[in-house]
């Protein structure tokens, strides 16, 4: 039962390793289009159709929600928000 449990976090860890250059790359995009619009973040979500809000909301939360933390922190950390 352990080997399940470590197993199963071992891929859990990988998916989140995978993940956070995707994450970064997301995050960054969001960051350069709410510039060129002249945007808040508030405004950029208002004026966004909800299904893509919902894509939005989806990408950033649930599974890999600790890849989004952790590229959040990388980004934040190069001083990017």
């Amino acid at each position: 039962m352990i080997d399940v449990m470590i197993i199963t976090v071992a891929l859990y860890l990988l998916v989140t390793l995978i993940a956070v250059p995707f994450q970064y790359r997301y995050l960054e995009g969001v960051l350069e289009e709410q510039q060129r619009l002249n945007q808040s973040t508030i405004e950029y979500y208002d004026n966004k159709e909800f299904r893509e809000q919902l894509l939005h909301v989806n990408a950033q939360s649930g599974f890999l929600f600790s890849a989004n933390l952790i590229a959040y922190l990388i980004f934040k950390k190069r001083k990017l928000l």
